[in-house]
């Protein structure tokens, strides 16, 4: 159980019983303590669901509203404000563009920028935590954890639900829905991914006529950002980066490359 009497995500406890079938009993539990206290961030809980984090984040914009009625006229001390709620959950607020504070503030007072920086938040929060305690790795889940695949199906269940009792009405009156609409853009995972392949191809045949040629490089981060190793257990060298940080060190690292192959005159295309 966590400080507030809440329990613990199904999957940390069924992590819990298989390693005790593994005789790492003790090493389970104690992951399983310290992440208990790392459940709720302030007052958000990390096992809410959708309809919870929504209401919260009305909440939350209601809360955000009698802030501003008492700095009434004083328009940068408002949004100061609003910028230390935001930032006391690890967000990032808006910036403010030629000294439009009312711009920005009206922004961050709009519960649906509240819910979804809060659900990424709990995504990317549930993920770090899934690979603390072991449950991506080559032995489990490879990529992501089955909580982050759950957690994206649902969404994509409800964008469906979206689209499918949203319409759009043309000029003559013509009707259509905005499901079948997706179905033929980028929107669409099948059209993204032929779109994909049809733009590798075509790159491919643009480096065979300048006589170049067309290669594909995989990055990988260091050991240092992997939680486990390939045999499922802890990583020795693992020193507790995020997947965030991983992936900022991947484009500081790029942007390196593309600096160093500029030095050489080599300009890369596609």
């Amino acid at each position: 159980m966590t400080q507030a009497g809440r329990k613990l995500p199904v999957s940390a406890l069924q992590l819990c019983r298989e390693r005790i079938l593994d005789n790492e009993y003790r090493g389970a539990l104690t992951r399983l303590k310290i992440h208990s206290h790392t459940i709720k961030l302030k007052d958000f809980d990390l096992g809410w669901s959708h309809k919870v984090i929504a209401k919260f984040s009305q909440e939350k914009v209601d809360a955000l509203m009698e802030i501003c009625k008492l700095f009434q006229g004083q328009a940068e001390s408002a949004y100061e404000q609003i910028c230390k709620e935001v930032e006391s959950y690890d967000l990032a607020p808006v910036q403010v563009e030629h000294g439009d504070y009312i711009g920005a503030m009206a922004q961050m007072l709009q519960p649906a920028w509240w819910n979804r920086r809060f659900c990424r938040l709990r995504r990317e929060a549930l993920d770090a935590i899934a690979r603390d305690i072991g449950l991506v790795s080559q032995r489990r889940a490879r990529y992501s954890s089955d909580q982050a695949n759950w957690l994206f199906a649902e969404q994509t269940v409800r964008n469906q639900i979206y689209l499918e009792e949203s319409h759009l009405v043309n000029e003559q009156g013509e009707e259509v829905s905005l499901a079948e609409v997706a179905e033929h853009t980028l929107a669409n995972p099948q059209v993204r991914r032929a779109e994909m392949m049809c733009r590798l191809n075509g790159f491919e045949r643009v480096a065979d006529l300048h006589g170049d040629d067309a290669v594909f490089f995989t990055l990988t981060c260091p050991s240092r950002f992997h939680a486990n190793l390939s045999s499922g257990i802890r990583n020795p060298r693992a020193d507790g980066s995020t997947p965030r940080e991983a992936q900022q060190w991947l484009c500081h690292n790029w942007a390196l490359i593309r600096s160093a192959l500029n030095r050489r005159g080599i300009s890369p295309y596609g």
